[in-house]
């Protein structure tokens, strides 16, 4: 497959069209007889009422910001066509995606599409969000969706497609199907359609129908104790230009995430044994040997012990020279003395609760944060290069006291300052 990893594809919108001739291709190739059971991908197809994307590591959830913006867009398009048979097809270019490894990979895209930061809404309120439950149901941006897996090497016949694909529709649009009360003469009829065309019905439709949506995504046969293998990961949200301070225990790790973009992140941190042992910037410096920090590196601390180790860094860019910004600094750079929220003053209250002082704070681990040096050694700060949804995760070495803020500097944020997010996990 050809690489269409930046665009979405419609048939029917002209900015859109033209969806790569193997997709197209495949997706009319359903059609062809008129045989496929499924009445409203038949109409979807026919009438041009579906969006495609297509992404890369399947599983991974590596696209999965992407993937979620997508979805977005394909939700609100949906909203204002109010079309019932709009469906978006997530086609994946990942031939070595095995059947036996399909339903591990939907449930790892899934989980990863429902933890984004962006999906804070409040999970749909028609459905579960304990994955154990059987009422369970994906929901994203606040709204459930249905998701129909396919697969080239699926038993049924119906869910076979050349790439690993996930077809997404908006729950409320079998709702709406019910209102009209279309929903249960679309049913038998489909239930009728599989019997001709696989000379058998799908047992876990037959079995599960309405009551247990989760189990049929993958087209899988599951087992009656099947435990469905989803994980939302919870997001805590530090307000602009304030901060938090937390416990982190040894093996845990810690993700930070710029949600919007271009918004840098203070770090310090404390032994919880012996808080005499605190983060050193210039230990880091001296044994990484680079001023400049990513994937695979650690803090050290003033005892020259690791206390956390980088393990992911989409953004790779952040600083560790700079202190963190204070009152006096704002005071001194506008010469007057209006009073300005700062990152030393977020650390030293949130750091409060924990007793320690606010001399006891040294230079910060600037996340996403960019601190250029020149040849004479002069630095100049430049706005950050994160994107939205740029990460960088930190394992803990040792048990330690976090302090984390949402810098109040404004040039350092590209002109204003915004929220970051964070989890443990």
């Amino acid at each position: 497959m050809a690489d269409f990893s930046s665009s979405l594809y419609s048939p029917t919108d002209s900015a859109l069209a033209k969806i790569p001739n193997d997709i197209s291709a495949a997706i009319n190739q359903i059609i062809v007889g008129k045989e496929y059971p499924c009445v409203p991908a038949m109409r979807s197809i026919l009438s041009g009422s579906y969006l495609v994307g297509v992404y890369r590591d399947f599983g991974t959830g590596r696209q999965a910001d992407r993937l979620y913006q997508d979805l977005m867009y394909f939700r609100e398009k949906q909203k204002s066509m109010q079309s019932l048979y709009y469906s978006f097809w997530a086609i994946f270019d990942d031939r070595e995606c095995s059947f036996p490894d399909f339903e591990t990979r939907l449930w790892n895209e899934l989980s990863q599409l429902a933890s984004r930061p962006e999906n804070s809404a409040a999970w749909d309120k028609n459905f579960s969000d304990d994955p154990q439950q059987e009422n369970f149901c994906i929901s994203l941006g606040g709204e459930a969706f249905f998701v129909v897996g396919m697969h080239p090497d699926s038993p049924r016949l119906a869910r076979r497609f050349p790439f690993p694909t996930l077809i997404f529709n908006l729950y409320d649009q079998f709702e709406e199907l019910s209102r009209r009360g279309q929903y249960e003469a679309i049913v038998k009829t489909n239930r009728e359609r599989e019997l001709s065309y696989q000379g058998s019905l799908n047992p876990m439709v037959e079995k599960y129908g309405d009551k247990w949506e989760s189990i049929q995504f993958s087209g899988k046969e599951n087992l009656p104790e099947w435990k469905c293998p989803f994980h939302r990961t919870e997001w805590k949200h530090i307000a602009p230009q304030t901060g938090t301070a937390f416990e982190l225990k040894t093996g845990q790790s810690l993700t930070v995430t710029d949600p919007t973009g271009r918004q840098v992140a203070d770090l310090f941190c404390f032994g919880a044994n012996d808080k005499m042992e605190r983060l050193s910037a210039g230990r880091s410096i001296d044994y990484a040997d680079s001023i400049y920090l990513t994937t695979g590196q650690f803090l050290y601390s003033n005892r020259s012990r690791p206390m956390l180790k980088i393990t992911k860094d989409t953004c790779g860019h952040h600083d560790l020279l700079m202190t963190p910004c204070s009152l006096k600094m704002f005071q001194l750079e506008d010469d007057n003395e209006i009073y300005h929220p700062s990152c030393d003053e977020n650390l030293a209250k949130a750091f409060a609760a924990y007793d320690i002082r606010a001399d006891e704070i040294g230079t910060t681990f600037n996340i996403f944060m960019i601190v250029n040096v020149d040849e004479k050694g002069g630095l100049k700060i430049n706005p950050p290069l994160s994107k939205a949804g740029d990460q960088i995760t930190l394992e803990a070495q040792m048990d330690l006291i976090v302090g984390l803020t949402a810098c109040a500097h404004e040039p350092t944020n590209g002109g204003r300052c915004k929220s970051i997010s964070y989890s443990i996990g």
